[in-house]
């Protein structure tokens, strides 16, 4: 591949993780990472559902508002979110 084409999967990939992330579905997080991550199995949904929320706390191009949802998720699970603190405490 050349670095265009490398740079041209890696937005494709970025802007299908952002959808998919926008959808608030478990099952489909789940269909995501067995397609981009398939030696990645989740435990329980439980666990597909707390990565899912950690992931949208960690990307800056989802809508604010999404994000400071998913780390209230966390924080009332006593899970931690991986924004860089703009989200709050």
């Amino acid at each position: 591949m050349t670095d265009e084409e490398n740079i041209a999967a890696i937005k494709a990939y970025n802007a299908e993780r952002d959808a998919m992330l926008m959808l608030d579905s478990v099952d489909a997080m789940i269909a995501f990472m067995a397609r981009y991550s398939p030696h990645v199995t989740f435990r329980s949904r439980e666990q597909a559902e707390a990565t899912m929320h950690k992931t949208r706390t960690a990307i800056p191009a989802l809508p604010i508002e999404l994000r400071k949802a998913s780390h209230a998720w966390l924080k009332k699970r006593h899970l931690h979110s991986l924004d860089d603190g703009e989200l709050g405490q």
